[in-house]
């Protein structure tokens, strides 16, 4: 599965099996406890990023840890499945009440244990990282010490974590390369188009210099950015917020490290979400 000797096809369907019989890899899927198993990143240093659509250039003032993978749907399912979790309107309202809560998830296109979580809104999004916060310290999580919080990215953070020091285009250098990311290829020499998502971080050389798998292609990642102006200081509005990293519907330009794409806020199979371990936004 992690051999990229293999074609992604191959690579995929070795993975659908693996999920049949229990994906053992940390970060994938859940702890001994029932709460998710996240593995973090090497830490992604303070810096700065220039990012698209005028928005101008923007400083991550404080290191950071990103989730090595999406949030799979075996984690998202954890949520879920308990009455604690997404039935529970705390996650909605506290600590700063959304401007929304929806009846009930999005369904999965591909409900396999080790793909990326899809169909999740920006609005699941943020309950989830406030349940697993909550559930977590109540654990005593050590990644939880010093004030740290698991929560969405800002898409500054997002993008530093993508491109890495040196500010690449792809995680794994300036230009595209055929085969290091679940995008659509068909229209590249020997490019594939697999039309679904696939386990998570079955493309190892797509790996971000911190570490990070999937950072381009499979899903988009939600970030608590807005798009118009890339503000993350109001998390109660109804405007659309920045995914990013591109997926396994779009072709590799939007698989950049700076590609911004928009989203009212809304569900689909495309979208997914991953995590950080920071401090909570200023």
């Amino acid at each position: 599965m992690l051999d990229p000797h293999q074609s992604p096809k191959k690579r995929t369907e070795a993975g659908r099996r693996l999920a049949e019989l229990g994906d053992p890899r940390p970060g994938v899927g859940l702890r001994a406890d029932g709460l998710p198993d996240f593995a973090w990143s090497a830490t992604v240093e303070p810096g700065t990023v220039k990012i698209d659509d005028g928005i101008g250039e923007r400083r991550v003032g404080r290191p950071f840890h990103l989730a090595l993978y999406p949030v799979t749907y075996a984690q998202y399912q954890s949520f879920l499945a308990t009455d604690e979790g997404y039935a529970d309107r705390r996650w909605w309202e506290q600590p700063i009440k959304l401007a929304l809560r929806q009846d009930k998830p999005g369904s999965q296109t591909w409900p396999i244990a080790n793909h990326p979580a899809e169909n999740v809104s920006w609005y699941d999004a943020m309950a989830f990282c406030r349940w697993v916060t909550h559930r977590l310290s109540k654990a005593r999580d050590s990644h939880l010490a010093h004030g740290f919080e698991i929560r969405l990215p800002t898409e500054a953070e997002w993008q530093l974590a993508a491109g890495g020091p040196l500010a690449q285009e792809y995680p794994w250098g300036p230009d595209y390369q055929v085969g290091r990311a679940n995008v659509d290829e068909s229209k590249l020499d020997g490019g594939t188009y697999l039309e679904q998502t696939t386990a998570v971080g079955i493309y190892p050389n797509g790996k971000a210099a911190c570490g990070a798998l999937d950072l381009s292609g499979n899903v988009w990642e939600w970030t608590l950015s807005e798009g118009g102006n890339g503000s993350h200081s109001d998390m109660t509005n109804d405007q659309p917020r920045v995914l990013r990293g591109g997926s396994w519907f779009f072709y590799p330009v939007s698989a950049r490290a700076s590609a911004r794409g928009l989203h009212p806020l809304n569900r689909g199979g495309a979208i997914g979400f991953r995590v950080i371990l920071a401090a909570p936004v200023p």
